[in-house]
């Protein structure tokens, strides 16, 4: 039995090993093709012409290619994983490699035509030889069989190392226990319900798609990403650049080259008040957006750009604020003969005789390949980048590059070996969309094993610290916490007994970033919720939680009690779906379609969240906020009279929750002056109005949504008679600002 930590600590001499062993392999392959060659004349010839020694060595070549697959195999044994019957099946490969050499030489001494066997010496060569092959494994079997010795014989020699390698590999082995605690708001549970996130991606996606407002920018294909600036989650989209297509274009090469250069238009909404966002207010921006280097569209399809032509004007926005043609540096200029040669074979003349002076080129404009082509083998890249900004005001899409290194050895996810990789998370690289440069730097994975400082040593320009306004834009990876939540979800589990039975997890629905309670302080962090392993009843058995920005690297799996019942997701959209008020409102609106799917802690409970979405003119709008409580399976819902109302969206979620009797959070009482008074307006038959109060000692007015339906008649004479804009004013209102009494 080896030390628990011997697949770690012996991972390099397995590395050394694995590449002496495939020298080896190779060696052997080279050599059974010479003695498969040879074979193939010998037998041709000792079977047509009755050459029987001929015969005997195409016999001896045929147990020779054996004797080498055999000998490969018990070399090979070095980076097995042994448990209690694995040595009895080397001493059996160690048989059979003895035996087929023993017969591989035999056969090329003449003597063998010699030998006179019986019928009854041949029938007990067989069975010696048949009894050798076959006891030993059996006995194997049969050892591994003892499950009253499962712990000594299996789960110690085999599975503990194994288990312990496999975490190391996959970077799990820094993952945190913990309990919902973790995620318990200590402050007013209307600091998360405030952030409650009621935009998906799509909806974000065909909610901006009206405001493009040009046919050479487009939406339809580019990214939409989840970010978080200053307290607020925002979806932003950098549009993609593209050309519109006509049939009656005389010269797309020009309109591609030198007009279609770059995308100037960013686009953002608030994520949990669907509110449309100018993108200067989330970052500094001084210009216009001026993005060269992207994803998709011309930046991909179209390899090159020439710039600074005399003659010929970049297209620009009517508003657009900015140089008026790029003022970066190129990526390369042709001049001379290779000017000459680049354009004369394009049919462009005019370029290649230098009627245009020296060409300027920016060259791998699309951003995923034009980083991928630094990237050293069995390194990988995010498949999702995200914009962040530097203070002042440059726009760069992060990556973050990971090593996705061969295991080797037979430790990494034994017995079924489907993970079998090392996993280190290795640097963010930003490239700035403007410039094209690209800027890595190295992640400090806690990590310094062979794989680790052998590519930090291939990027020691990357070997610099994360910049503090970086630092706080920063986001764990999705595409790599999925590929650790794979493994993480079996490789929790240290218990042989539990292990037994199968008590694992499975992820279920995808990855989310939201802002949630994490030790006391909102967070925003990479949630992803748990069930049980197989379970029919797909109850909630946790979530990961990987926290974002200074905390990113963290990950948490919080996990609930055994036998603690509480919906999973797809239950609690069941759930919802049959709650006969909603049903009733989803029978009249088939149209209207589920979101994203929630889990926030409310008040000590597990909610889900689940907003849905419907159509206003051409714009896709939140017209419906439901909750289930995980535990009870109580369902609460608020239908959005006014999606446009960003303040109504936002407080959708408290309302839903107060609906089913749960207090959301603490009222505030202002006493000021009626500045303003807007109303009445009707509202499903219900008068509203908006007021603004200034607090005493206040100079800005607090905007307060007002309801028929919740005063009293004496309230609304008191609203309605009050002076403006300096008459006396004493108010109750909720978290959202909505009155709930006039005092």
């Amino acid at each position: 039995q080896v030390s628990p930590s011997f697949g770690v600590d012996n991972a390099f001499t397995f590395e050394v090993f694995a590449l002496v062993l495939s020298l080896l392999g190779l060696a052997f392959t080279v050599i059974g093709i010479r003695l498969g060659i040879s074979l193939l004349a010998n037998a041709i010839v000792g079977l047509s012409a009755r050459a029987f020694g001929m015969s005997r060595r195409a016999l001896s070549n045929f147990f020779a290619i054996i004797a080498l697959a055999f000998l490969y195999s018990v070399l090979g044994a070095g980076s097995w994983v042994y448990d209690v019957g694995s040595s009895f099946i080397l001493w059996t490969l160690i048989l059979l490699l003895a035996g087929s050499t023993f017969v591989a030489l035999f056969t090329r001494s003449p003597r063998v035509f010699h030998i006179k066997l019986t019928r009854l010496k041949a029938l007990g060569i067989l069975v010696i030889v048949i009894l050798s092959v076959v006891t030993l494994p059996a006995y194997a079997s049969f050892l591994r069989a003892q499950s009253g010795q499962y712990v000594n014989y299996q789960w110690n020699p085999a599975y503990v190392p194994t288990i312990q390698y496999t975490r190391w590999a996959y970077g799990v082995d820094n993952v945190t226990p913990a309990d919902v605690s973790l995620i318990n708001s200590t402050g007013p549970q209307t600091n998360v319900l405030g952030h409650v996130r009621i935009f998906t991606q799509e909806a974000a996606r065909l909610n901006m798609k009206p405001l493009v407002g040009v046919n050479w920018m487009s939406l339809d294909t580019a990214p939409v990403d989840i970010i978080y600036r200053n307290g607020t989650e925002y979806w932003v989209s950098i549009l993609q650049l593209v050309q519109p297509t006509y049939g009656g274009d005389t010269d797309v090469w020009r309109t591609q080259h030198l007009l279609l250069t770059h995308s100037e238009k960013i686009l953002a909404v608030n994520a949990a008040t669907t509110e449309r966002v100018d993108a200067a207010k989330i970052w500094p921006l001084t210009q216009t957006p001026q993005v060269y280097y992207g994803e998709g569209g011309l930046w991909q399809s179209v390899d090159e750009v020439y710039l600074n032509i005399p003659g010929f004007t970049e297209t620009h926005l009517a508003n657009y604020s900015g140089p008026p043609s790029y003022s970066g540096s190129p990526d390369y200029t042709f001049d001379g003969f290779w000017r000459y040669w680049k354009f004369f074979w394009q049919g462009r003349l005019d370029f290649a005789s230098g009627n245009y002076g020296p060409i300027k080129a920016l060259e791998f404009r699309d951003l995923n390949n034009r980083l991928s082509n630094l990237l050293l083998p069995n390194m990988q890249m995010d498949p999702d980048p995200y914009p962040v900004v530097d203070p002042q005001g440059n726009i760069y899409l992060l990556h973050w590059v990971w090593i996705d290194w061969p295991s080797p050895s037979g430790f990494a996810d034994y017995p079924e070996h489907n993970n079998t990789s090392i996993l280190r998370l290795f640097s963010t690289v930003l490239t700035d969309v403007k410039t094209g440069e690209i800027r890595g730097y190295l992640y400090d994975n806690g990590k310094s094993d062979y794989v680790t400082s052998f590519y930090r040593s291939m990027y020691p320009k990357w070997n610099q610290p994360i910049p503090s306004w970086l630092g706080d834009q920063l986001r764990y990876p999705e595409t790599f916490f999925n590929i650790q939540q794979s493994v993480y979800n079996f490789y929790f589990q240290t218990d042989p007994n539990q292990w037994q039975r199968n008590v694992f997890l499975q992820s279920t629905e995808d990855t989310r970033f939201i802002i949630t309670p994490l030790n006391g302080n909102l967070a925003w962090s990479a949630v992803r919720l748990v069930e049980i392993y197989k379970s029919p009843s797909q109850n909630l058995a946790g979530l990961y939680v990987a926290p974002a920005g200074t905390q990113t690297g963290h990950v948490y799996l919080i996990r609930f009690p055994e036998g603690k019942t509480l919906l999973g997701p797809t239950t609690a959209e069941s759930a919802v779906s049959t709650d006969p008020t909603v049903k009733g409102r989803l029978t009249l609106h088939p149209e209207w379609t589920i979101g994203n799917i929630l889990l926030y802690l409310i008040d000590g409970r597990l909610i889900y969240v689940i907003p849905y979405y419907g159509t206003v003119g051409n714009l896709t709008v939140p017209v419906m906020v439901a909750v289930v409580n995980a535990e009870t399976k109580q369902v609460g819902v608020d239908f959005i009279d006014n999606p446009n109302l960003s303040s109504e969206v936002a407080g959708a979620t408290t309302k839903a929750i107060n609906s089913m009797g749960i207090a959301t959070g603490t009222q505030l009482t202002i006493n000021g002056t009626l500045t303003y008074r807007y109303g009445p307006f009707d509202k499903g038959g219900n008068a509203q109005w908006i007021i603004g109060i200034t607090p005493t000692g206040g100079t800005q007015p607090i905007q307060i949504l007002a309801r028929y339906e919740t005063l009293t008649p004496s309230e609304v004479y008191t609203l309605i008679t009050t002076p403006t804009p300096n008459g006396s004013i004493s108010v109750v209102v909720d978290n959202n600002f909505t009155l709930l009494k006039i005092q």
